[in-house]
């Protein structure tokens, strides 16, 4: 893979032979992507396959290979990042004095209310799927279509915003959707799954919440400190070391048991 300036572009040269599936990959490219204006493909000499993207504006790739897993087989995966990551906060900001300075041109007075900032996180993504359904329903489109809907039903309520951690069909880890929520100091982060079950017939919901600073990090820190962290987690010997990670498996474990005690008639209340 290389660069090239005037304009931008980035080629791929792959050792393989062309295919209906390469020459249709122009097709692929949506009028509104961020980076990709277009893209082609061609011989450029035997045995070797170049694939050309015309890009929008400058990018910093990354290339990296992944091996077969499920139903995928052996991959070649292209992201494609800013040149100069975008600063979401910033862009918040910059709205923000914007609005104000109209307001200043037509003598309004200016509004006190704070904005409430929601990251909206749809899960996986990606070469993740997630849960798959029976017709082939794959959780990660679940996800994003809610992700989507819900953040136009924020954006609708008077001083608030919704950020997406993800607004299309791409892998984030978990440190990442993480500080996503921090980088804009997000007054609350939702993460969106769409779990599979044995029953066909089960309906509704379940909502898991952890807060930092309120009952469910109090309960986890005294159960914490009670009982040893390996017969919580069946035998694993070290709890990760990232603090939100474990505080939401201890958390989690915590009420694991107390679902548990109740089936059993062992605790009426936890």
């Amino acid at each position: 893979m290389f660069a090239v300036k005037s304009p931008e572009r980035l080629v791929l040269d792959l050792e393989t032979e062309m295919t209906p599936a390469l020459a249709e990959l122009d097709g692929k490219v949506v009028a509104d992507d961020p980076y990709i204006k277009g893209l082609r493909a061609a011989r450029n000499r035997p045995g070797v396959v170049r694939v050309v993207l015309d890009l929008k504006t400058e990018v910093k790739p990354q290339v990296f290979t992944l091996a077969p897993i499920a139903e995928y087989g052996h991959r070649l995966v292209l992201d494609i990042y800013p040149a100069v990551p975008v600063d979401p906060l910033a862009a918040l900001i910059e709205e923000t004095r914007k609005t104000d300075e109209l307001r200043k041109e037509r003598n309004e007075q200016p509004k006190v209310a704070r904005l409430a900032t929601i990251v909206i996180d749809a899960g996986h993504g990606g070469e993740d799927p997630g849960a798959v359904g029976r017709h082939g329903t794959r959780e990660k489109n679940v996800t994003l279509a809610i992700a989507r809907r819900l953040k136009r039903l924020v954006d609708g309520e008077p001083n608030m915003r919704a950020l997406l951690t993800r607004d299309g069909d791409y892998f984030l880890e978990l440190r990442e959707r993480v500080s996503k929520a921090r980088a804009v100091n997000a007054d609350l982060m939702v993460s969106i799954h769409a779990d599979s079950f044995v029953r066909s017939n089960a309906r509704g919901s379940s909502v898991y919440a952890l807060s930092d600073r309120r009952a469910t990090s109090e309960a986890a820190r005294l159960l914490a400190q009670k009982e040893n962290a390996s017969d919580l987690i069946g035998g694993a010997s070290n709890l990760p070391k990232d603090d939100y990670v474990r505080g939401t498996i201890i958390d989690l474990w915590r009420r694991i048991r107390c679902i548990a005690a109740r089936s059993s008639r062992r605790a009426s209340r936890c």
